[in-house]
């Protein structure tokens, strides 16, 4: 797995998951990458449909982040290959072993967990909560 401080690299990330409700983790993740400078493309809830139109952004987007449930993360997998979309962070709740397995096979550049743990500039509680995850979790 690569890794993860790598998935920060870039500054624009396209943000399935996103919906009207404000206090949804996704909302959260929209927030904590404007605080650092991160600019996030979001995508409705269902994560099904248009990304953006191309004119919105600054260029190709590499990167997104899919904080959608496991019934509907696989669903978003031809979408992210039609737009070019190669590195992706799968957030918890998102994934299990055979979605991670049918990104891989795609051939994305795969990245799970918790986004907020490993954001550079992130907040005390979320450095806190990653080192504890580090010391009790051992990711394959």
């Amino acid at each position: 797995m690569p890794n993860k401080e790598d998935f920060f690299a870039a500054n624009d990330y396209v943000l399935y998951g996103v919906s009207p409700d404000r206090k949804t983790f996704a909302a959260s993740i929209q927030e904590a990458f404007k605080a650092v400078g991160k600019k996030t493309w979001p995508v409705d809830e269902r994560g099904i449909g248009e990304l953006y139109k191309a004119e919105d952004t600054p260029g190709q987007i590499s990167s997104a982040i899919v904080v959608l449930g496991r019934k509907n993360s696989p669903l978003i997998i031809d979408d992210l290959a039609s737009h070019g979309i190669k590195i992706i962070w799968l957030q918890y709740g998102s994934y299990d072993n055979s979605i991670k397995k049918q990104y891989l096979e795609r051939g994305f550049q795969l990245y799970t967990g918790c986004a907020l743990m490993y954001l550079p500039g992130t907040g005390f509680a979320h450095r806190l909560h990653r080192r504890i995850h580090e010391f009790f979790v051992r990711e394959k």
